[in-house]
């Protein structure tokens, strides 16, 4: 596991310019005051500050259950999701979803995170908007293939690679492999982006509004978040195929890269696109697929890409147009 250490957080908007700030200490001034960010809450969500929290050093594996007779050193399916943990070690095939079948979906994911022990679960909303921050800022770079390193993403690529592929990085700050057929590591966590997608926990979207884990660390999480246990932004109509398409309409939804950030309540300190006019090289660099609307879909979320994801991947890439049952 990879230990962050917990941090104050707050950003602000003037004119053109959006900034962003973390610190160890509390900070006020006439453009931003700070809160502890969202991510260092205690996973039972029972509200109680954390001063640190752990991300897997590697994409999940399994530790138990029953895998398909097609594993390989690439590929691996949970046949029997019953009692199967998760595990993030070296040399071994990521855990993945097995498209199609409706086997190992994010609540899947998610319950076999939760066997680990009190506290543990997959990824969540805000430890996602945490690593993309701590990326912004310390390589004061939003593209962050550019940045660091292409990672897995070849368009001609074939399959994932087996975790530990980047352990040669691991004791650096993460130069990354230098093509895009590598893993890419960043201070010690492979492939946050490229190689698979990665399941991302207390986010929805639905047609007339996002639905965010509480900032406070509060609330249930769950695949599909329940009345109580999310805050809603107000006033913001998720990009989506039909009534708020930029880039490229895909009928039910839209696709793009980043070229603008939605800046409401309860998405201050997070990444969620609202504008899709850039590119791989300008803007946020990195490629968002939105909401699909009107089809009675609860979006979900996914981050980081695919081992085919070329330029559209990175630290910021994120899909929003998939139902929970994906």
């Amino acid at each position: 596991m990879v230990e962050i250490p917990g941090c104050y957080a707050g950003s602000f908007r003037e004119g053109d310019y959006q900034g962003l700030l973390l610190g160890t200490r509390p900070f006020e001034s006439d453009y931003v005051s700070s809160v502890w960010h969202p991510a260092f809450y205690r996973r039972d969500r029972a509200g109680v500050k954390s001063q640190k929290l752990y991300l897997g050093a590697y994409e999940a594996s399994d530790n138990g259950g029953t895998v398909s007779a097609d594993d390989t050193t690439a590929t691996r399916y949970a046949t029997s999701w019953t009692g199967l943990k998760l595990t993030s070690k070296s040399g071994v095939a990521p855990l993945t979803g097995n498209y199609g079948t409706g086997s190992g979906t994010l609540a899947q994911f998610e319950a076999a995170g939760n066997l680990v022990g009190s506290y543990w679960g997959i990824q969540s909303f805000w430890t996602q908007a945490l690593l993309q921050s701590l990326f912004y800022i310390e390589y004061a770079n939003l593209n962050s293939q550019s940045a660091l390193a292409p990672g897995r993403t070849n368009g001609s690529n074939t399959q994932a690679l087996a975790t530990g592929q980047g352990n040669a990085l691991m004791g650096t700050n993460g130069t990354g492999g230098g093509t895009d057929t590598q893993a890419v590591v960043y201070r010690g966590i492979e492939n946050p982006w490229g190689n698979i997608w990665k399941f991302i926990i207390g986010f929805n979207s639905i047609d007339a509004a996002y639905n965010v884990m509480k900032r406070d660390g509060t609330g249930s999480l769950a695949d599909i978040l329940t009345s109580g246990n999310y805050e809603q932004t107000s006033g913001v109509t998720p990009l989506n195929g039909t009534t708020n398409v930029s880039g490229t309409d895909g009928g039910e939804y839209c696709h793009g890269y980043a070229s603008d950030l939605v800046f409401s309540d309860p998405l201050k300190l997070a990444f969620i696109p609202s504008a899709l006019s850039g590119s791989e090289t300008t803007y946020g660099s990195d490629y968002f697929y939105s909401h699909r609307s009107g089809i009675s879909q609860t979006g979900i979320l996914l981050a980081g890409g695919v081992w085919y994801a070329a330029g559209g991947a990175g630290v910021g890439y994120l899909n929003a147009s998939s139902a929970a049952s994906y």
